[in-house]
């Protein structure tokens, strides 16, 4: 009897890392793409608001994309443990 518990057990624990590795799928891209959108959002303000033109956004998009990079290294180690 003890062998079909087991054999549960397994399938269990694969449908979980399937599904942490779908959530991880659909959070990293989304969260690396939001940290770019919200940079070039801010750049694009300060721009507007100040009349430096496009230097702002191309700064906040340089620094929206080094956010998303190490937000997307955090998940990942997160994922090792």
């Amino acid at each position: 009897m003890a062998a079909p518990q087991k054999i549960e057990s397994d399938k269990q624990q694969q449908k979980a890392r399937e599904a942490r590795h779908v959530s991880l799928g659909i959070t990293i891209p989304t969260t690396f793409a939001a940290a770019i959108v919200v940079g070039v959002v801010i750049g694009y303000g300060l721009d507007r608001w100040l009349g430096t033109g496009p230097w702002l956004t191309l700064l906040f998009l340089g620094l929206g994309f080094a956010a998303g990079i190490r937000e997307m290294l955090s998940v990942l180690k997160k994922m090792d443990r």
